[in-house]
């Protein structure tokens, strides 16, 4: 079977390569962005980058489904090996987003379980490239869930549930439309999950994942764009208070020399410089 020109197919390419377009916009934005924090670049750097290969192998696998061949079989399982594994870290990406913007005491706790569910699901993953635990290709190349699939998104539903978690725990801590876009990236999955239970053809996952990824980001985007524009303006305020302080001091010190041409006897000259902006001690 060879890859099929249909409606469906269409729809699915399309949306992968609005959304591989999308991310890498997002990935573009972030590295151009020299007001961002170091912490929070470098995060939705990796998280896009995490999101194009996730897209681009579930296209890959897609476009060589049911293509026969040894070479084609090992490469469908190398590629589906890695869409499940990078699923795994999108979630684990997403859940020291919402725990450490939570500021829970335990955070490092809950942190350290995060990165064991993400360890745990590579192992299993690893394990189900020798077995049929989680899918398999059949002699045609035709991708098919295996008995044990549903275990290879307990890690995610375990993330995802200690995720919702937090965010009703600790809602005070979150802006109420960053609260919002962070809800929307959680459940669009389940509810394409349900809707993918009666409609196969269109990857509806995809869709919720690209929609859902990019609504967050541009909502945490706006966040640190007027954080930044009001500490760019608590800082000209503090800056123009501080020189206004500077001039007042140099205005108090002595400006025409020699102060008393008349006499010849003494002279007087006087010079003032602070540390900084505006000196602590004064003559």
């Amino acid at each position: 079977m060879i890859f099929s020109i249909t409606l469906s197919n269409l729809i699915n390419t399309f949306a992968i390569a609005v959304g591989v377009g999308i991310c890498l916009l997002n990935l573009f934005q972030v590295s151009a962005g020299n007001w961002l924090r170091k912490e929070i670049k470098r995060y939705f750097q990796v998280f896009f980058g995490s999101v194009v290969i996730y897209i681009l192998a579930h296209l890959v696998r897609q476009l060589m489904e049911g293509i026969g061949g040894t070479a084609i079989h090992t490469a469908l399982y190398c590629v589906t090996f890695v869409e499940f594994l990078v699923s795994g870290f999108m979630a684990y990406l997403i859940s020291l987003l919402v725990l450490n913007a939570s500021g829970s005491k335990h955070a490092k706790l809950v942190g350290w379980l995060f990165t064991a569910m993400l360890i745990v699901h590579s192992v299993l993953l690893v394990a189900a490239q020798f077995s049929r635990l989680y899918y398999y290709f059949d002699e045609h190349n035709v991708y098919h869930r295996a008995s044990a699939y549903l275990l290879s998104n307990v890690s995610h539903l375990v993330m995802l549930v200690a995720d919702m978690f937090l965010l009703v725990r600790y809602r005070k801590s979150f802006k109420r439309r960053v609260a919002i876009s962070l809800w929307v990236y959680l459940l669009a999955p389940l509810v394409a999950m349900a809707i993918q239970a009666f409609v196969s053809d269109i990857q509806f996952i995809i869709l919720a994942t690209i929609i859902g990824a990019g609504l967050m980001f541009a909502t945490i985007m706006q966040d640190q764009i007027e954080q930044y524009e009001l500490q760019r303006k608590e800082s000209n305020r503090m800056e123009t208070e501080l020189n206004m302080a500077s001039a007042i001091q140099a205005d108090m010190l002595p400006n025409i020399f020699p102060a008393f041409p008349e006499r010849e006897e003494f002279d007087i000259y006087a010079s003032m410089n602070p540390a900084k902006e505006v000196g602590g001690d004064f003559y």
